[in-house]
């Protein structure tokens, strides 16, 4: 996409909507070619921090944040109008003082949105809203895996006189059979709880608990390698709660625990998400009123566009070098130079071509090999080829051996 005078009137005036995207109500989605459409959910009647209320706010705040936010990625060559054709649905209609009907309301529109052919992405509100989006969702996908990344399980128990919490959802979406537990996964989980034995809840109901140590002394790459190796092709509902980041860098969210991701850190995880079958996204728990110059709801923003920038990337594979020079470029093979400590990442490649062959040159020792060049075959590197490479270094990838 060229830069053009007046490309900015999408962002700059008219109705504010996320990213700038043309606004089309659930009704009219039909027919218009969307592929992918976000909907608002501005409720926080079932938030389990109730000395921290707000999050109702979220989808607004977002809209807002998201005006420092462009379609188009230079790290990644992806413009998500034209891979996505995005459009926002507005908000969700509400029951106000009533977290049944609300999500009765909430589950008709997405079920709306998936009939006309689109991904949903919902932005919180708080987490209850993953209860109506997997019963829509799931419907489509049964036994789809869900990715919950989040610093808490929301896999509590529950009572007769409160069903419904932001700390119940994964519950409930496991006991109603709309996910399959055997292959989700809660990632990021840490600090403290009002009661003992939640972990170990979680894991009876079948999934499998990262906690943030476990996260990052394996590395993002390792974890999501493993978990894409689990699920393989099968559909994933992703769901992002943004008190997975430390408040430092998002402290707008409900229920914010010190030792998190930092945006880095955050963004990285999401980069190993690629040839992930990504059919629902769901992002969490921003609230305004906690939140300083907008912090989490722009980091927010950016969450939701790096998760549209990695699925394309796992279904339409292409060279992808943040301050690399593309040498060659035929299709099959592709060489890079690299600058001084840059970093290579290989996913995307794995999507379209499951037998490569890494050819470095002049680089350092790879994850778990001991070689300093010459050929490597990918499965060798386990998804992970993000060690720095000196100056100069090219890294060649095709598919089949090099000869």
């Amino acid at each position: 996409m060229s830069v053009e005078a007046g490309g900015f009137a999408s962002i700059t005036s008219g109705v504010i909507s996320m990213l700038g995207a043309p606004h089309v109500p659930t009704g009219e989605l039909a027919g218009s070619g969307a592929g992918a459409a976000f909907l608002g959910f501005p409720y926080d009647g079932a938030n389990a921090a109730i000395e921290r209320p707000g999050s109702a706010n979220g989808p607004r705040g977002l809209r807002i944040a998201s005006n420092m936010c462009f379609p188009w990625s230079f790290e990644w060559d992806i413009d998500l109008f034209e891979t996505y054709g995005l459009v926002d649905c507005g908000d969700s209609p509400l029951a106000i003082g009533n977290v049944v009907r609300t999500h009765e309301l909430v589950q008709a529109e997405i079920r709306t949105i998936l009939e006309a052919g689109a991904i949903p992405i919902t932005i919180g509100g708080d987490g209850s809203v993953t209860v109506p989006v997997a019963r829509a969702v799931g419907k489509k996908y049964p036994k789809m895996a869900a990715l919950h990344i989040d610093s808490h399980t929301d896999s509590y128990p529950y009572g007769a006189e409160e069903k419904y919490n932001s700390a119940t959802q994964f519950t409930h979406v496991a006991e109603e059979g709309l996910v399959d537990p055997e292959f989700s996964w809660h990632v990021g989980i840490r600090s403290t709880t009002y009661a003992q034995g939640v972990v170990p809840r979680a894991m009876s109901l079948g999934y499998k608990v990262v906690s943030i140590d476990e996260l990052i002394r394996g590395g993002f790459a390792q974890r999501m390698a493993e978990f894409r190796d689990k699920v393989g092709k099968r559909p994933v509902y992703l769901c992002f709660d943004m008190d997975v980041f430390d408040p430092s860098c998002a402290p707008g969210v409900c229920t914010p625990s010190w030792g998190g991701l930092s945006a880095r850190e955050g963004i990285d995880l999401l980069r190993c998400l690629t040839d992930l079958n990504i059919v629902a996204v769901d992002v969490n728990t921003v609230s305004p009123p906690q939140d300083v110059n907008g912090m989490a709801a722009h980091l927010c923003a950016h969450v939701i566009y790096e998760t549209l920038y990695t699925r394309d990337m796992g279904l339409n594979p292409h060279p992808h070098m943040l301050d690399g020079h593309l040498i060659e470029d035929d299709g099959k093979r592709w060489t890079m130079k690299l600058r001084a400590g840059q970093t290579f990442a290989n996913p995307p490649f794995q999507a379209g071509f499951p037998d490569l062959t890494v050819l470095l040159t002049f680089g350092h020792s790879l994850p778990r090999t001991k070689s300093r060049g010459g050929q490597v075959p990918l499965s060798k590197c386990e998804y992970g080829l993000l060690a720095p490479f000196l100056d100069g270094s090219e890294v060649c990838v095709q598919s089949g051996p090099i000869v």
